[in-house]
């Protein structure tokens, strides 16, 4: 089956577009796109949407891609169990940091070369990529659940949650204000688990 790489080239030259064209079609950065092309990483449904449009391709020429949904929870856990921060990461792994930025907040999936590199540099088998994670056990890795997690969890915007710790009334977390402005904020993974319940 075609990488995706090989299937986004095909499709730039049959539009003859380039790099900068696309990246002015689709709004996704030169850089993303350059790594794309390399084979480095695979976007993200949602970018392959972007590209599909812009190609004039229906997004299922891509599907050919393996799917990882799980992908970025095991990738966050696994850092957080080796208490491991992007820039350690990309140390261990040979892998740009730039790049690791890019696998955690979503913005692509690595390669096979690189999932192999990442598992290696966390000493899990490349395969816990692409296992099934339950959100509630999920959560247990995490010391502090982030605002925009636990509002994704809740199904609530992330200033809902803000407010509810703010005002004392989430029994998951506490808020402390660090000054006129600015707040702290602390999601407990065991007590979040308990309200979901």
């Amino acid at each position: 089956m075609p990488k995706f790489n090989i299937l986004l080239k095909t499709a730039m030259s049959a539009k003859q577009f380039n790099q900068s064209d696309l990246s002015a079609q689709t709004g996704i950065g030169k850089s993303n796109i350059s790594q794309y092309l390399s084979g480095k990483n695979i976007p993200k449904t949602e970018y392959k949407e972007k590209l599909a449009s812009a190609l004039g391709v229906p997004v299922s020429y891509f599907d050919d891609e393996p799917k990882m949904p799980d992908f970025i929870p095991q990738l966050k856990t696994a850092m957080s169990t080796k208490n491991m921060k992007p820039a350690r990461l990309a140390e261990a792994s040979g892998i740009a940091k730039s790049s690791i930025s890019e696998y955690i907040s979503g913005v692509c999936l690595p390669d096979e070369p690189q999932l192999e590199k990442l598992a290696a540099a966390l000493d899990i088998p490349v395969t816990k990529f692409s296992e099934k994670v339950d959100p509630l056990i999920n959560l247990s890795a995490y010391r502090n659940v982030s605002v925009r997690e636990c509002a994704a969890l809740l199904g609530k915007t992330p200033q809902f949650v803000r407010v509810a710790l703010q005002r004392g009334t989430a029994t998951f977390g506490m808020a402390v204000q660090i000054s006129n402005k600015r707040w702290s904020y602390h999601i407990s993974a065991k007590k979040l688990n308990e309200y979901i319940g």
